[in-house]
Order: C-alpha cells, then sequence, then structure tokens
C-alpha cells in the first residue's frame, strides 16, 4: 500500500542575514510510526543545497521533525522567488502499513529586508504621524504613505515597506527642521522690523515656505525658508553696518 501527498509551503529568507531553513515532516498516522524519513530536492538551487540529517529515523504520531536545509552558495540567493521541490518518502508501520511519498513544492521568497524590521519600522513611522499631528502640522500625506507601507507588509513586500517608512522618516524630520527654520526667520523679521530695516523679499520668501508647509510640500518649504536666510542676510547686514556709520558720524 502507498500514498501519494502533494503540498505546498512559502518560506522566507533574508538575504546575508540567514542562508539555512527548515522543512517540517510531521506523523499524522494515528497508532502508527512514520519511519526511514529521506529528503531529496530539486529546481534551480538544487546543485547548491545539502540537507541534515540524511534521514529521520522515527517520528511518533502526532509529533514532528525537521531537516535542515542549507544553501552552500549564497550569492546565488537573489532578491526574489526561488522555487524548489522537495520529495520526502518514509515508511508508515503500526496500526497502518504503506509508504509514503509527499512531493512539497516550496516557495522560498528571498528578501533584502525581514519582516520583524519591516513591523518595527511600521511603529515607527506610526509614532512619526502622531508627532506631527500633536504638533498641529498637515500629515494626510503621511497617514496615506502608512497606510501603504501596511498593505505591503501584508504583501511580504518588506523593501517596500523600507523604502516608504524611510520617506515618511525623512519627510517628518525635515517637516520638523523647517518649523523650526520658519520659526527663527520670523522672530528675526520682527526684531529687524523693529530697527527700522526693510526685509521685504524675506517676508515674500517667508510666505512662500509657509504656503508650501501648509500643504505639506516639506522639501519646498525647506528650500524656500533657507533662501529666506540668506536674503535676510544681505537685506540686513549692510544696513545695520551702514546706520551705524551714519549714527557715529553725527555724534
Amino acid at each position: 500500500k502507498a500514498l501519494l501527498l502533494q503540498t505546498n509551503e512559502t518560506l522566507e529568507l533574508i538575504r546575508g542575514l540567514n542562508d539555512t531553513f527548515l522543512i517540517k515532516v510531521e506523523n499524522p498516522f494515528k497508532g502508527s510510526n512514520f519511519t526511514n524519513i529521506t529528503l531529496d530536492v530539486k529546481g534551480f538551487l538544487a546543485q547548491y543545497i545539502t540537507v541534515t540529517p540524511e534521514a529521520i529515523q522515527n517520528i511518533n504520531y502526532n509529533e514532528s521533525a525537521f531537516f535542515k536545509v542549507k544553501i552552500t552558495a549564497p550569492s546565488y540567493l537573489t532578491k526574489g522567488m526561488h522555487n524548489l521541490n522537495f520529495t520526502i518518502k518514509g515508511k508508515v508501520t503500526g496500526a497502518l502499513t504503506m509508504l509514503v511519498t509527499e512531493r512539497r513544492s516550496v516557495t522560498l521568497a528571498v528578501h533584502e529586508v525581514g519582516r520583524t524590521e519591516s513591523t518595527e519600522s511600521i511603529i515607527l513611522s506610526d509614532k512619526h504621524l502622531k508627532d506631527m499631528i500633536e504638533s498641529g502640522f498637515s500629515a494626510s500625506n503621511i497617514k496615506e504613505l502608512l497606510d501603504q507601507a501596511k498593505e505591503a507588509l501584508e504583501e511580504r513586500d518588506y523593501e517596500k515597506v523600507k523604502e516608504i517608512t524611510g520617506l515618511i522618516e525623512l519627510t517628518r524630520d525635515t517637516a520638523f527642521s523647517t518649523h523650526k527654520l520658519i520659526e527663527e526667520v520670523t522672530q528675526n523679521i520682527r526684531i529687524a522690523e523693529g530697527r527700522g530695516l526693510r526685509v521685504d523679499e524675506t517676508k515674500n520668501l517667508l510666505n512662500l515656505a509657509l504656503a508650501a508647509f501648509e500643504r505639506e510640500d516639506y522639501i519646498s518649504a525647506e528650500q524656500r525658508i533657507k533662501d529666506a536666510q540668506l536674503v535676510f542676510a544681505i537685506e540686513t547686514t549692510g544696513k545695520v553696518v551702514l546706520s551705524y556709520s551714519i549714527s557715529s558720524l553725527s555724534l
């Protein structure tokens, strides 16, 4: 008597971090032992794979054991999906007596980033979103990006998660640093005007920065406010010196 099984499985590896994975074998045959179990592999990476142990001598009913599969040429373990076909053979003895063959199709998903790191990145991005909202910043774009990152996590596209959460962090950092510059320029304008200086171009650039900030274009806002800093120096430095010189001559 013989039994032929067909199963499918998806396993994940992180490129450069690990080059081994486990194939689990179970004994679902009540009142019987599953003995002399071997594992054979075929597929693109088969010639670069070693399996240990060579055989599993026995698995009791409702228990399991593992074959350790190691890829001996990690350079061939490129990012993407790799299909491997495993054949598990063994003999059932006891209440049942038969030969068992299981053909297991394994999709090996190789990533540059792992699920744990991706999950942690999303948790951090969620904190970035809360920070921005609590600071009164517009954050609808960040929320949309965060939703995309969560969707990518469900789809196991961890590289996309890394890309999106990196953008979220950059946006958050830019927003806070730009807001600080806006406050500094606003204060400088107030001081300059209090001294009777005209800083019209600086004020125009400040308004452009504020407008960009409000529409969540934090990169443009950052550039505008940095331009405002430069223009402020031009609009005030010479005038301050001139004012000082005239006052000195009048004494």
